[in-house]
């Protein structure tokens, strides 16, 4: 089931990450949509555990792993990033730590495409 669930999650994602590049490509079109948000936070372990195979990551219960096994870093601080603190914007597959720095970096570096 929970398979089942953080693959539907991953499928979201990745139709809101779509609709968003056919609107930043058609010039014509003016309205904004609002990405619908999906709080991981309560979500059990295991659920974002299947959710981060889906975006080929893994984890060993406690980090997030890159592809090759190892801690993956995040992006902005550097430093492992943990599965009870990790953040995954919509229309990204980029996972970074839950921290006011990483997430202020990653707005002004992909904000307009959020």
């Amino acid at each position: 089931m929970f398979k089942v669930l953080c693959h539907n999650i991953y499928v979201v994602i990745q139709e809101m990450y779509k609709a968003r590049i056919w609107i930043k490509d058609t010039f014509h079109y003016k309205e904004k949509i609002m990405p619908e948000l999906v709080s991981i936070e309560s979500m059990p372990i295991e659920a974002k555990i299947e959710l981060l195979k889906e975006l080929e990551y893994n984890s060993d219960g406690i980090f997030v792993l890159d592809k090759n096994g190892k801690k993956h870093l995040d992006r902005y601080t550097g430093q492992p990033v943990r599965i009870d603190n990790m953040v995954i914007f919509s229309g990204s597959t980029i996972v970074l730590d839950n921290n006011p720095l990483s997430i202020s970096s990653f707005l002004e570096e992909f904000g307009d495409v959020i």
